[in-house]
């Protein structure tokens, strides 16, 4: 898995684009990506580091884009 500036690259063949996504959260030690079509993708056992990336980069999305976080 990889957290880039305009994606979650989940494999190779599978990724989770930014402005597909609604809100981040943290439940405990999971991160859950609320997509905008109301689908909840869960990923365990992360390393922090990898936390604190996506709330970055998640952040740094929203901030470059901000027409975006309003299309719900």
């Amino acid at each position: 898995m990889k957290f880039t500036s305009d994606n979650v690259q989940i494999s190779s063949d599978e990724s989770i684009l930014w402005e597909d996504v609604k809100t981040l959260r943290l439940i405990n030690d999971r991160l859950d990506l609320v997509l905008k079509d109301g689908n909840v993708v869960h990923f365990s056992s992360l390393q922090p580091f990898m936390i604190d990336k996506a709330f970055r980069l998640y952040e740094r999305y929203l901030r470059d884009h901000p027409d975006t976080s309003k299309r719900v």
